[in-house]
């Protein structure tokens, strides 16, 4: 099943429904294991779809190797398909459960548990995309063993997005409301009570994600191109449910766009629904098509707006929202500005926040539920003609593309104030103004009265933090540090992380980097350290970091710019552990990758999502005493195409786990196999030695590497060490 439903073959899906399945064979104990028959049932299964003639679906099959949870009403295990061919009743084998009453969900899930008569599932907020139909596997389905055969039923109905244009098409997400407006849980944590009379219903959990979005590129990061003349499906699996107004955002290559469901949506179980054909056009007003964020960049004046109903860049709702308001503005300038100068008209409408930029700055605007508190809030940084995708700069070695100037900045012009832009407290989504001035201490005025510093005790949460995104948090314990206290004993350092988070401050596909990456750009630079300008307070970074000028702005001669990971540090004159943000710090003594307290403010400059290549080793084959195959696997491509492959490897360990120190010496291998599954040959190899390897992939960031293996060749004569290695011994 975990192909797909075609939408084909309507006559062959009528037969399938009508047939006759076989069901008088009990359980199978055999050995340690025991086996059940599972079947698709007519009606109200994968095996049929209720809708028009013309929405009918092929009935969905058993494929060899499919699994399901198998539960005797408290525990679970995983019972696998032993079937050779495709099937409509397939036996399933698995370890021994006791029991008298069996159940099973599909598909099967590590997560998947049985409780209180009840299966806890989780519905994928990301789904494949499918040619002509829907992943199986996106597809839950339950069964009770009745008659020696579980008779599995469908959860989830399938609303079909149909979309023309000539772009191509990256993601298809699904955002349903409620009559009042309230984001409906579609996705994630969900229960089914197995005491049904005839019909199983999904009861999503609280922490249930509210979107679902349709993953449309293949291994190789090709998306699904639209058609000017004949629409393109693209099928969502959704729970049953009345989804009162509804929006598609779409995300292709070229930008996005949403559209705004014009009927409510009323879907049930095993239904499929399809949405009348939209021409895909590219938005510019709507800043949410790129994907959701704390931060978005707003490049001319105009009105614009942006999707206001879930938190960051996740799908977790921000709650019931009713109003939204403007909190500060700031030119970045001694000039104070009035209320409505740099953003205005700011309302809230279906989840959106509408509102006019008129001028050069930034400012914060949130959104408040009834009570007038605040749920969350977003920066708009209102600079015009500022293409950051178009500005931005490539690191050396991989280690990523970055914004060319701090968050907030207005301009990346040395020695300019402009320059300078925002600070934050590590782990903090809402920016701080700054300085006004280089040098001498000019502070930058804005509309709002005032920033308080607030000394912390242990009542200050992340959440409360989020609430109050104007105050400034600071340990009342010297010792600490932090301006979050740790819960239940735990110092959290995952507000910001490697991988983007729902408080990072970025824009879409950006994020705060790793401080390792910027370590990583100056491997194998042997030059002096780049030397601060003391008259213009910044430090060109050129052939340093990269090719082109790279220029970070301070207000004094040293300045701080944070990196996304913390870590936790035993000082002598501090009590017990303390969290330090890790950062990137430049002064006239140099340029250092160091640590800082996170109630600290500092810089944040933004680096692109896309990386280099996720890749796994999967060992090697055809191994002689002078040769070896390394057999590779691409688990991402990083959001570029994958250029080539490789493998390095030495008879040092040491030099092979620290290649960003030793990558000149250590034998490399190249291929043009960009296949997901890949394989690179190397030569000249000694008899009866024990090599350490990484495989690698390249794209346009740079090489991404797997981690470190090893392997050792037979004894069969000796040959010349590979490559001018002086570790070899």
């Amino acid at each position: 099943m975990k192909k797909y439903i075609s939408t084909i073959f309507l006559a062959f899906l009528f037969t399938a429904c009508a047939r006759e399945l076989p069901v008088t064979e009990n359980t199978v104990f055999s050995g340690d294991t025991m086996r059940f028959r599972a079947a698709l049932e007519d009606e109200g299964t994968k095996a049929a779809l209720s809708g028009s003639p013309s929405d009918m679906s092929r009935s969905l099959i058993w494929q060899p190797g499919d699994a399901i949870v198998v539960s005797n009403g408290q525990n679970v295990a995983k019972f696998t398909s032993i079937e050779e061919s495709d099937t409509y009743v397939a036996e399933f084998a698995g370890s021994i459960l006791e029991g008298t009453k069996y159940y099973a969900s599909y598909p099967y899930r590590s997560d998947t548990r049985f409780s209180s008569g009840k299966f806890n599932i989780n519905l994928p907020a990301e789904q494949k995309y499918v040619r002509d139909g829907i992943d199986g596997e996106s597809l839950a389905m339950i069964a009770r063993l009745e008659d020696g055969v579980f008779q599995f039923k469908n959860l989830c109905g399938i609303f079909v997005i149909n979309v023309t244009g000539s772009s191509e098409v990256t993601s298809i997400t699904f955002i349903g409301y409620d009559d009042s407006g309230k984001v409906i849980p579609v996705a994630g944590p969900a229960s089914v009570d197995m005491n049904y009379t005839t019909t199983p219903r999904v009861e999503m959990a609280s922490n249930a994600s509210f979107s679902v979005s349709v993953n449309c590129l293949d291994a190789e990061g090709k998306g699904v191109m639209l058609s000017s003349d004949v629409p393109t499906a693209f099928h969502v699996a959704l729970p049953p449910g009345e989804y009162t107004s509804f929006k598609v955002r779409v995300k292709t290559k070229d930008g996005g766009m949403v559209q705004n469901g014009n009927k409510p949506l009323y879907l049930k179980r095993s239904e499929r629904k399809t949405a009348t054909a939209f021409a895909y056009a590219p938005s510019n007003d709507y800043l949410s098509s790129g994907g959701t964020a704390n931060c978005y960049i707003i490049p001319s004046f105009g009105t614009y707006c942006f999707d206001a109903s879930v938190k960051g860049n996740s799908f977790e709702s921000v709650g019931n929202a009713v109003s939204a308001e403007v909190l500060w503005e700031t030119f970045n300038t001694t000039e104070k500005p009035n209320v409505g100068d740099v953003v205005s008209d700011v309302r809230l409408e279906a989840g959106d926040i509408y509102f006019k930029a008129n001028r050069n700055g930034n400012a914060l605007v949130a959104v408040k539920d009834a009570d007038g508190s605040i749920l969350w809030s977003w920066h708009l940084w209102v600079s015009e003609g500022y293409d950051a995708h178009a500005s931005s700069q490539l690191y050396y070695n991989g280690a990523g593309i970055y914004m060319d100037r701090s968050l907030g900045a207005l301009n990346n012009n040395p020695g300019d104030p402009l320059a300078l832009g925002l600070v934050y407290q590590w782990g903090r989504k809402d920016p701080f103004p700054y300085r006004a001035s280089l040098g001498d201490y000019q502070e930058v005025s804005t509309t709002a009265d005032y920033f308080p510093d607030i000394t912390t005790t242990s009542s200050v949460t992340i959440d409360y933090s989020v609430k109050h995104p104007m105050e400034k948090y600071y340990s009342s314990e010297e010792s600490r540090g932090d301006w979050l206290y740790p819960v239940d004993g735990q110092l959290d350092t995952t507000r910001w992380a490697a991988r983007k988070t729902k408080y990072d401050p970025c824009p879409p596909g950006w994020k705060v980097p790793d401080v390792d990456k910027w370590s990583l750009a100056t491997m194998g630079y042997s030059g002096s350290r780049p030397v601060v300008d003391v008259n213009l307070y910044g430090v060109n970074l050129k052939n340093y970091f990269g090719d082109d000028d790279i220029w970070y702005q301070s207000a004094d001669n040293y300045q701080y710019w944070w990196g996304s990971t913390a870590a936790i540090y035993y000082f002598e004159w501090r009590p017990g552990p303390s969290i330090e943000g890790q950062c990137f710090y430049f002064s006239p003594d140099g340029i250092w990758a160091s640590s800082m307290r996170p109630s600290n403010t500092s810089f944040v400059r933004c680096c692109d999502e896309r990386t280099s290549p996720e890749v796994s080793a999967l060992g090697v084959t055809g191994t002689s005493s002078t040769s070896v195959i390394f057999e590779g696997q691409i688990d991402s491509n990083g959001g570029f195409a994958v250029t080539g492959t490789g493998a390095v490897c030495s008879t040092n360990e040491w030099a092979i786990r620290n290649m960003d120190l030793y990558q000149d010496y250590v034998h490399w291998a190249t291929s043009s196999d960009t296949s997901e599954s890949f394989s690179v040959s190397a030569s000249g190899l000694q008899g009866n030695t024990t090599y350490y390897y990484r495989v690698f992939a390249s794209n346009a960031i740079g090489n991404g590497y797997s981690e470190m293996s090893s392997f050792t060749t037979p004894l069969s004569g000796r040959a010349d060490p590979i490559g001018n290695n002086p570790f070899e011994w």
